[in-house]
Formats: C-alpha cells, structure tokens, sequence
C-alpha cells in the first residue's frame, strides 16, 4: 500500500538519514573493533564458555580494571568502551562517541591494553585479523545461543559456507561518523571509497592455515552471500528511496510481521532494518564496514582516511566528483587484488592523499599530530608501495595490547 511505503520512506529519512535533524553539531567519531582471542601456544580460538573462556577472562578483568557490567552481559570499561561478543566468540570493542579521532584511538587502547593484560598472564593472545587464519570451517561453531544469530545461521546456509565463516570467523573494524548538514553528499562519498578502504586496509590473506587468492577473504565473504542485503546501495540520486528499495527487496527472515500498524512503522521493520549489512550502513550516523580488523598500532590510520575523505566538505566534493558509485565487480576486485590492481591501487593512492589533505584542513583540534602521523606512516610504509596489511612483511603488530 502507498500508505505503508510512506511511512516506510519518512522513517528511513528521519532516523536512519536523519533529514530532520535541524542544525548540526560539531562532527564525532566512533568506532568498533572485533579481535580474535587464541591460546598463544596453539592458536586455537578460545571459547567462550569454561574454566579458560573468554567469559571468565571478561571477569577477571572487570575486577583487575573496574569494569562493570550490565543485566544484559554488556562489559562497561571506565574509559566509556563496551565490550561484546560476537557469534563465533570474537570480541567486540566499541568505543563511545569521541569528539577527536586521537581521543577515540586513546579510548580503544585502554581498553585493549586492560584485556591484553589479563589475556597475557593466561596465555591469551588477542589477534587483530580480518579473519581467522588457521581454523577450518569445520571447526567452528555458533558460540553464542541466540535466536537472532540462528535464524541468521539458517538463512545465510542458503548461499553456502560464506555465512558460517563470516559469522564465526571475520573480524572487522567499523568506523562510526556523523551524517552532519550534508547527509546524502556524505553518504555518496561514503559508498564510493568503500572498495577502497577495503584495499588499503586488508588483513585477511590466510585461512585454514594457506593463501585464499584474496587480499581481503574477510570482504569476500559478504561477497559471497544474500546479495539482496549487501553491496552499496546505489548510484545515490535518492539515497532514501533507493534505501527503502533495498529494505524492501530482503527476505525477512527474523519474523513474518507486518512493517506498519496504523500508518507507523513497527518494531519488526526495525529489526529488519538490522538484518541489512551494506557496505555503508545508515544508523542515524554513517557505519563503514569495509574494514578487515586492523592491528591498534595502525587502528588511526583508516580513522584519519575517513575522517579527512567525508568530513572535509571539499574532500567530498572531490570524492563525488573522481570516483564512480561501485558495483559488486568493484567490490570483488578490491578484495581479491586489492592494491595489486593497478586501476585500484591509482585511485586507492590518490584517495589517501585526498585524505591527509582534508585531515590537514579540519586541523590538529580534530585530528591529532599522533593520528595523522600514523596514517601518513602508513601511505609511506603500505599504500606509496602497493602493499597491504596481508603482504608477508607487514606482520609488525597482529596482536592487541
């Protein structure tokens, strides 16, 4: 009914794009990175459960460092950072919204280094990989019983073993930033350097102890799933429409519930919502989930490229104007050649220089001298050499802490 699709569109415009939201405060950072907790000795993932899982390592640190935690089993560090897990038994560590990227990179430290810290008197390394590089699939399961994840298990088999890996094996960081005055403008420029964020950043070449062929084998899981919830969702004339379009066009496979009651959305086409895992997610802020998890030395780093790339207005000018809306065979370049791709690496490089331009113009009060000397490290080290964090040499910093 047009009625439905009205609500439907005025939602995705109000709350998810934020059209509404009347004069813009200073833009914030945010971000959430997944690590892989092994046994130094082995590598092998540790559970969650047991004597030695991860759940009771989370408590010992809680009462090393003061952390607390919340009726639902959310860890609270003092630095403001909550820390979760994810279905295969990766943790999760979100940091609060930070008004400087130094301050959001400071905030994730501390709470790496308070977890790296009781992990290393157990014999727990915390590895920041895109994906497991030693488990066969086989090996893994479900590790949190929830029926969100089974029903998402269920679903994603449907395309074969890339669900089951993605969700039991990858580790991305996700990168959190304010849609501010110009929404669309910043979600066009968002979707448009995803494959190369992808690129610059891969640190996913290994799984089940051997070379994939892929850069990034993180990103070629999502390329390998539902295509009708992932991707880019595009070309961006209408960013809402287009959005409403894809939501739309997802099998909802939590609950057969109507989205609309009485001309308003309901809390079913809420939970839909969540089950859509584009490339550049719309939450009230932009989430970019291109990333493969990216060790907390270089964790600045992407942090500076899309700061400087979607929070300089001429950075984003710049960005719509240079580079095409990408489609899946642009994803899939990304991860598979990555920066061995001249086409990829040409524009891959010119978007980290278009980058430390921008950082250079929203200035030291948003970005740090640290931050900025980090990201301009890494251009030097990786992006300037065509190599990435997969590349043999590049193995300064896999762990946490």
């Amino acid at each position: 009914m047009e009625t439905d699709r009205h609500a439907l569109r005025a939602d995705i415009a109000r709350r998810l794009f934020r059209t509404d939201a009347g004069v813009a405060l200073p833009d914030r950072m945010g971000l959430e990175l997944e690590l892989l907790p092994v046994e130094r000795e082995t590598g092998r993932v540790v559970p969650l459960e047991g004597e030695d899982g991860t759940k009771r390592l989370l408590a010992q640190v809680g009462l090393t460092f003061n952390w607390t935690v919340d009726p639902l089993g959310i860890h609270h560090a003092p630095c403001g950072c909550r820390v979760t897990f994810e279905p295969g038994g990766q943790i999760e560590i979100s940091t609060p919204t930070a008004p400087t990227v130094d301050r959001a990179v400071d905030c994730l430290r501390a709470a790496t280094d308070a977890l790296a810290t009781v992990g290393e008197r157990w014999g727990i390394a915390l590895e920041a990989v895109g994906f497991d590089p030693r488990t066969p699939l086989s090996h893994t399961r479900l590790q949190l019983d929830d029926p969100r994840y089974r029903a998402m298990d269920r679903h994603l088999a449907r395309f074969g073993p890339a669900g089951a890996r993605m969700m039991r094996q990858s580790c991305a960081l996700q990168v959190n930033l304010d849609l501010g005055r110009d929404p669309f403008g910043r979600w066009q420029a968002a979707n448009r350097i995803a494959p190369l964020l992808t690129a610059l950043f891969a640190n996913s070449a290994r799984a089940e102890g051997q070379e994939t062929g892929w850069r990034s084998w993180r990103a070629a899981q999502w390329r390998m799933l539902d295509p009708s919830r992932t991707g880019c969702v595009g070309p961006g004339h209408d960013p809402v429409r287009e959005y409403l379009a894809f939501a739309r066009a997802a099998d909802p496979f939590l609950e057969a519930t109507a989205w609309t009651e009485a001309g308003r959305p309901t809390a079913a086409w809420e939970r839909h919502l969540s089950t859509l895992f584009p490339e550049v997610r719309p939450r009230g802020y932009l989430e970019l989930r291109s990333i493969d998890a990216v060790p907390l030395e270089w964790v600045a780093a992407p942090l500076v490229v899309a700061a400087g790339l979607l929070y300089d207005p001429r950075s984003v000018a710049r960005v719509r104007d240079a580079l095409p809306f990408p489609d899946e065979a642009d994803l899939g370049a990304a991860a598979r050649e990555g920066l061995k791709d001249d086409i990829v690496r040409a524009m891959a490089a010119w978007a980290f220089e278009c980058a430390l331009e921008g950082a250079e113009r929203l200035g030291a009060a948003f970005i740090g001298g640290a931050a900025f000397r980090t990201a301009l490290d890494y251009y030097e080290r990786f992006t300037a050499e065509g190599r990435d964090l997969s590349s043999p040499t590049a193995s300064v910093g896999a762990q946490a802490g």
